[in-house]
């Protein structure tokens, strides 16, 4: 599986949280997700379904590993998010899909989470932006959207709408 799926899959998991709460702490456990991913440019949407786990590095860091997957395959991916100061969030992604690590940066705002790419992604030749949105309800459900947008004419599609929910329930 190619494309900007696999990135958004491990994304999900910047949590916004009340203002007591870390969001890095609240993302510690394990979540599933469903939804529908377009793997590239121009194809049909298909039905996808992820699970994702994360855990604490550090008092600013978590790890996040994660598979998503299709009728047409799977991907694997991983994650290193980090808290910033003044609410922004950072995160780096891999995968074997991906031909590199890329980064991100985000702010979180209330019950919502935006994120982009630092950079333009390569994709069939073509340069995209990638920009996630995420919309909490509570600590235990969330919709994440990302939409791509080819910087060569404007044109937008949405490559990754998904809903997801904590596994066994409430947050560890």
């Amino acid at each position: 599986m190619r494309g900007l799926w696999p990135m958004a899959g491990a994304l999900v998991l910047l949590q916004a949280t009340p203002a007591a709460a870390s969001p890095l702490d609240t993302l510690i456990g394990d979540w599933r997700g469903k939804g529908m991913v377009r793997e590239r440019p121009g194809s049909p949407p298909e039905r996808a379904a992820c699970r994702l786990t994360a855990q604490t590095v550090d008092a600013t860091r978590i790890s996040v590993t994660g598979r998503c997957g299709t009728a047409g395959g799977t991907a694997r991916f991983s994650i290193t998010l980090r808290r910033r100061p003044g609410g922004r969030v950072d995160a780096v992604v891999s995968s074997p899909t991906l031909p590199e690590d890329i980064d991100y940066a985000g702010m979180v705002s209330g019950n919502r989470l935006s994120f982009g790419a630092t950079a333009p992604l390569d994709i069939d030749g073509a340069q995209y932006s990638s920009h996630v949105v995420f919309a909490f309800d509570g600590d235990d459900r969330f919709v994440m959207v990302e939409s791509a947008t080819r910087l060569a004419d404007g044109e937008k599609q949405i490559f990754f709408d998904m809903r997801y929910k904590r596994e066994g329930g409430a947050r560890p």
